[in-house]
């Protein structure tokens, strides 16, 4: 067994949240030419599959997974150059009239004024000292953009590493607030919605699979988070 198999078979379910979440995340960004190679040879699937796997709350999605392999979704066609698949992102979720086909913007999907959602979600961010990095651009950086929520459970999940590794108890609980309140409040009340259009317009299979994912995987992780609350709280009481 090489040693990098035995550091993956040791890391601890909050790490391998935070890496699932990360990918997650990076799966949605404007896609540069290296992760457009990284989705074409099937290397960012198989690394989205490995944490899947590895997660037992996750373990209907180990077979329901549409981007494992066999699923006809899981790689980008091995003839579609960048130039194209570049176009086809821009075209899905960046330019349109009055909006994009598959816009990836919470507050485009909450009904009201979009501003208040921004608001909200950068709230969230402020409150743990984080804000968004304007000077590198691109709708990624815009708060309530689908990449920038999922790097915000990417941090909250690597935190709750680092407060159950140095055992500060209340740190991790609050670590673990953040994300039922954040999946609760933000991002389970959109995600379906944002799916049902890329079902309905975007011409990208591998984008349809992925959206289709991250709301799974949302959906699940605030089970799950709810649970882990439930049963510290339990376990205080007989304390």
């Amino acid at each position: 067994m090489s040693d990098q198999t035995t550091a993956e078979t040791e890391l601890s379910e909050s790490e391998i949240r935070s890496r699932l979440y990360a990918l997650l995340a990076a799966g949605f960004c404007y896609p540069s030419q290296e992760m457009f190679e990284a989705f074409r040879s099937g290397n960012y699937q198989s690394q989205l599959g490995e944490c899947i796997r590895q997660l037992p709350h996750l373990e209907l999605l180990v077979q329901d997974n549409p981007l494992e392999p066999g699923t006809g979704q899981q790689r980008v066609d091995n003839g579609l150059p960048y130039e194209e698949f570049e176009s086809q992102y821009v075209a899905s979720f960046e330019v349109g009239s009055p909006e994009p086909p598959c816009p990836p913007y919470e507050g485009l999907y909450r009904g009201g004024e979009r501003t208040q959602f921004m608001l909200r979600v950068s709230s969230f961010y402020k409150h743990f000292g984080l804000a968004m990095n304007s000077e590198e651009g691109g709708a990624r950086e815009v708060p309530d953009h689908i990449s920038a929520e999922l790097e915000f459970m990417h941090f909250l999940t690597f935190k709750e590493t680092q407060a159950s590794e140095e055992g500060t108890e209340d740190l991790l609980q609050g670590y673990l607030l953040a994300q039922k309140d954040f999946l609760q409040q933000q991002m389970s009340q959109w995600l379906p919605a944002f799916v049902e259009k890329l079902e309905a317009a975007c011409p990208m299979p591998f984008y349809v699979a992925l959206g289709q994912l991250v709301r799974d995987v949302v959906l699940a992780e605030l089970e799950q988070v709810k649970s882990a609350q439930v049963a510290t709280v339990s376990a205080e009481a007989f304390a």
